[in-house]
């Protein structure tokens, strides 16, 4: 099964068969499995899969150029890097790590912004820095 291991309240893991494509250690991202399911490719990261360059994949012996479709689970960056490749971009919302909504379920010692009404940041700000 992948998936479901950081942030289980988030989502389920998803069983997965495929067949071991390579393997590699890559700096950051731990031990990386790359899967063939059908036409797919899933790389599997251990650590964080922080995707902002396009060597992730080509570290992995990956050619996006041949793909059809890109994958990459992270907020901003990744855009300035892909850009050459980049025919149409989709943003997808997901719940986890990278759910911008996640803040409206932590709890904060004071009001926070956009979550709540924030007037002035300066009273909220000394009082953390004292």
């Amino acid at each position: 099964a992948v998936g479901g291991k950081l942030d289980p309240a988030s989502g389920t893991p998803l069983p997965v068969r495929g067949t071991v494509v390579s393997k590699h250690q890559l700096v950051g991202f731990l031990r990386v499995v790359v899967l063939a399911v059908d036409h797919l490719r899933l790389v599997i990261t251990e650590g964080p899969a922080m995707v902002m360059k396009p060597s992730f994949y080509t570290d992995v012996g990956l050619d996006i150029w041949k793909a059809d479709v890109v994958v990459v689970k992270n907020f901003f960056p990744f855009l300035l890097f892909f850009l050459p490749y980049n025919r149409k971009t989709i943003f997808v919302r997901t719940r986890g790590v990278t759910d911008f909504d996640a803040a409206y379920r932590l709890a904060f010692d004071g009001p926070m912004h956009p979550r709540d009404a924030v007037d002035d940041w300066r009273p909220r700000d000394r009082a953390r820095r004292t």
